[in-house]
């Protein structure tokens, strides 16, 4: 785990290119299954944090509230042009439809 530490590290290889690498092996070998374990313990570390800290569920609903509002807004661009798209041009409908 320390070498894959650093030759992500070192920019080596990079990290999607590993779990890639890890993820077609037929057979999981030690490695997988120790990256499995340490990211358990990461997951449990921040529910831990979640539970205990307020804030940081403050933080979290303010991201998700913002997001909710890009939705909402889209859903409403969508419904005022009765899901059509009107442009001619397709560089102008993939435009359009990139904001929905």
């Amino acid at each position: 785990m320390l070498r894959l530490a650093t030759s992500i590290k070192q920019g080596t290889v990079t990290a999607s290119l590993m779990l890639k690498k890890l993820a077609s092996y037929p057979k999981q070998n030690g490695l997988a299954k120790a990256l499995r374990k340490i990211g358990r313990i990461e997951r449990t570390l921040f529910m831990l944090d979640w539970f205990r800290d307020p804030a940081l569920r403050r933080r979290v609903q303010v991201g998700l509230n913002k997001g909710e509002a890009r939705n909402a807004l889209a859903r409403a661009v969508f419904l005022h042009r009765l899901g059509e798209i009107r442009d001619r041009k397709p560089e102008n409908q993939s435009y359009r439809a990139s904001g929905l």
